[in-house]
């Protein structure tokens, strides 16, 4: 069994969550759809502003407008050196900063 092969075996039986930071590029959601159809992932979160997930195992969510946004951006802020409140803000509205977030704050289990 290769090195590949060995983490899919592992995610199957975790089960757990992965976000998707290009949400909005199709073949990032086929490949969510090929994850929980073949059962690597339990749920998949997209970033993204396109609406056309069709599964209630897939979650699209616009980190501009998710709930945790705020927060995050607060953490990012008091964790990071030299970055201000208003800095973290920006930053967390990129998709790939905000994907990172969400495994930070135990809503994800890996990007």
């Amino acid at each position: 069994m290769g090195f590949a092969d060995e983490i899919i075996a592992k995610a199957k039986t975790l089960n757990g969550t992965l976000v998707l930071p290009e949400g909005d590029d199709e073949r990032v959601l086929e490949a969510a759809k090929q994850l929980i159809d073949q059962g690597i992932a339990g749920k998949i979160i997209l970033l993204g502003t396109k609406q056309r997930v069709s599964s209630n195992q897939i979650e699209l969510i616009s980190p501009e407008k998710d709930r945790d946004c705020e927060e995050m951006a607060h953490r990012l802020a008091n964790r990071k050196k030299g970055i201000t409140l208003s800095q973290a803000e920006k930053a967390v509205r990129n998709p790939l900063y905000y994907g990172a977030g969400l495994v930070g704050m135990n809503r994800s289990d890996g990007m």
